[in-house]
């Protein structure tokens, strides 16, 4: 089974608001690593991406989301009082994810925007991959998968495109490896998904210089 990409300690899922906590390890005194900081990361789905509206970097327990659930996500509703304080009132401000990596460093940086999105998007493959060692996403696509991923719309080969998208969007630079490893799939597969996408359209080919242009936009090296 492929390693689990790095992915938020809570996730609460409010409509198409999505709030994540993760725990940030830093140094201490002596050089060892120690868990003292939390990120809250929190965006609003649109009909064309995934907007980023907030990122809260606190103590650890500052948000009161469960600690240490024994899950690897503790994915909520609605009803996760923790999570509405950081629900904006209004969705008219948001901020740009190259902002992130100007702030912080390039892996946490990744890691928060990175994972709050794979969370939100393959929280139920998570969940299940804590119990089975394997799970088939492909053969189990229209008759489970379809519905709690897909929302009962998207073709595999679109719901993938679309998170490739939502990746690219927000700065990640190997998408298809985080898919294939949350999937526990070859690359190669999410690759193939991916040609196959642009060529029903399904999402843009990429131009001359997209990818470059983010990454000096981004000023991240």
């Amino acid at each position: 089974m492929s390693k689990l990409p790095e992915l938020p300690r809570n996730l609460c899922l409010n409509g198409r608001w999505a709030v994540s906590v993760t725990d940030i390890a830093t140094r201490g005194t002596e050089g060892r690593l120690e868990t003292e900081l939390e990120a809250v990361v929190v965006s609003r789905e649109t009909p064309e991406a995934y907007q980023l509206h907030k990122v809260v970097l606190q103590p650890r327990g500052s948000s009161n989301a469960p600690l240490d659930s024994g899950h690897v996500t503790l994915v909520q509703g609605k009803d996760a009082d923790w999570a509405s304080s950081y629900i904006p009132a209004s969705d008219d401000q948001f901020i740009k994810p190259y902002m992130i990596y100007e702030i912080l460093n390039k892996v946490s940086a990744r890691r928060l925007l990175s994972g709050h999105l794979l969370a939100i998007r393959y929280n139920a493959i998570t969940r299940m991959r804590e119990i089975e060692k394997y799970v088939d996403v492909a053969s189990r696509w229209e008759k489970e998968f379809k519905f709690t991923l897909g929302q009962g719309e998207a073709s595999l080969t679109k719901f993938t495109a679309l998170s490739y998208r939502a990746l690219t969007d927000w700065l990640e630079t190997s998408p298809a490896q985080l898919l294939a490893n949350i999937e526990g799939v070859s690359v190669t597969t999410i690759r193939n998904r991916i040609y196959a996408a642009r060529e029903i359209g399904a999402i843009e080919k990429p131009g001359a210089g997209v990818r470059s242009a983010k990454a000096s936009k981004t000023k991240v090296k």
